[in-house]
């Protein structure tokens, strides 16, 4: 009686598994005929890829204002401690300080203060 019971138990779960094979199968055909009408393959593949995209645009911006910061304290140190010119520009050159901010440190009239 036990191997009976134990019997029908796998056919039901064999059942359960082709079912789930199917319906799998289907969704990939789906997702194939979105991909060639241009669509992207599902709406939680799309949602996950507009995700990605949000978060790295997210991460390139944090990490451009925290080269911004960055750029701000150097230049303020060498403000403060009223480095040459020479030495501002080498540094402002090895840390890729936009030119933008380097052009105020540049000009005769500041550095006439020094």
């Amino acid at each position: 009686m036990a191997m009976v019971s134990e019997v029908s138990m796998n056919q039901a779960n064999a059942l359960k598994l082709q079912q789930s094979l199917k319906e799998r199968e289907s969704e990939l055909e789906q997702c194939y005929i979105r991909m060639e009408k241009g669509e992207p393959p599902s709406e939680e593949i799309d949602r996950d890829w507009l995700k990605y995209l949000r978060d790295d645009d997210r991460r390139a911006y944090e990490n451009e204002e925290k080269r911004l910061v960055c750029c701000l304290n150097f230049i303020y140190f060498f403000s403060y401690f009223k480095c040459g010119p020479l030495l501002f520009i080498l540094f402002a050159d090895h840390f890729s300080i936009p030119i933008q901010l380097t052009n105020k440190f540049l000009k005769p009239s500041y550095l006439k203060k020094y």
